[in-house]
Formats: structure tokens, C-alpha cells, sequence
């Protein structure tokens, strides 16, 4: 069975009138021994791919990843130190685009996300973005690609 996921959050906002903090949690506790984990580091192109490919090996047992595996937990961090290298991760099953509706992860930050039931590792798709480099807002399609790493657990 796959060990327990855990992330601590925490978010300090500073408005002009007043400065407060959030925190909270973003656990996975595995149903049983189908749900599996894996990491890895991809390049992200500017051209929607999937995130993780299919027949990527499961920690120590053997299996692949398939792309009816169903997501259940999965951390992503850009690795860039560019401002302006940005990545787009699409949760829908259609193509990722700097405009879409997705997530959007700059230069150095980390996102945490534990999906709904139905999310596929085949709907998880990912495409580089140009940002601002302000704040934090992507502007069109990246020229190159970005380095990623991530963990993640999917249901077998």
C-alpha cells in the first residue's frame, strides 16, 4: 500500500489594511494497495502533452501508469529560476493553453492539487507559458520548455 501524502500550507496575504495568514492541510490517506506513487522530472513544451506519459513505472512493484489511472494526489513545482518560465496544467482532458482553464504554476512555485474522482492520468495536460514575470499572470505560449518535478499517487 502507498505511505500517507501530506502537505502543509501556508499563506501569508498582505493587503495595504491589514495582514493575515492561512494554513491548512492537503492530506491523502490511500484507499488500498491500487493506489500507487511515482515522481518525476519532465521538460514541458509549448505544445499540450500529457503530464505524466503512460508506461511510466510505479514505485517497486513492476506496473506502469496507464491513461485511465485515476489521479488521487499529485504536487507539481516549476524549477525555473526565470520569471518568465511558466507551466499550464489542464485537469480536463482537453489541450492545455496559455489561456485555458487550468492551473498555472511560475518560476519556483508549487502546486498541490487532490482532484475529483474522474481525473485521469490521460486528462492531465500540461504546456509551457511566457509570464509576466509581475505578477504571475501568463501572456501567451512559451518558446521553449520548463522544467518540472512531481509526485503523485494514482489508483491502478
Amino acid at each position: 500500500m502507498a505511505d500517507l501524502a501530506k502537505a502543509n500550507l501556508i499563506a501569508n496575504i498582505f493587503p495595504d489594511s491589514r495582514k493575515t495568514s492561512l494554513s491548512g492541510i492537503l492530506n491523502y490517506e490511500p484507499e488500498d494497495a491500487s493506489d500507487k506513487w511515482l515522481t518525476g522530472r519532465k521538460s514541458v513544451s509549448n505544445s499540450s502533452t500529457d503530464l505524466i506519459a503512460a508506461a511510466y513505472d510505479y514505485f517497486d512493484d513492476g506496473a506502469v501508469t496507464n491513461t485511465s489511472d485515476e489521479c488521487r494526489w499529485i504536487m507539481i513545482k516549476n524549477v525555473s529560476t526565470t520569471a518568465t518560465d511558466g507551466v499550464m496544467i489542464d485537469l480536463g482532458g482537453g489541450s492545455a493553453a496559455w489561456n485555458g482553464h487550468g492551473v498555472v504554476i511560475g518560476a519556483g512555485e508549487t502546486v498541490i492539487l487532490k482532484p475529483a474522482g474522474g481525473v485521469s492520468n490521460g486528462d492531465i495536460h500540461a504546456i509551457s507559458v511566457t509570464m509576466n514575470g509581475i505578477n504571475g499572470r501568463p501572456t501567451g505560449t512559451h518558446s521553449g520548455t520548463v522544467d518540472i518535478v512531481y509526485a503523485a499517487i494514482f489508483d491502478d
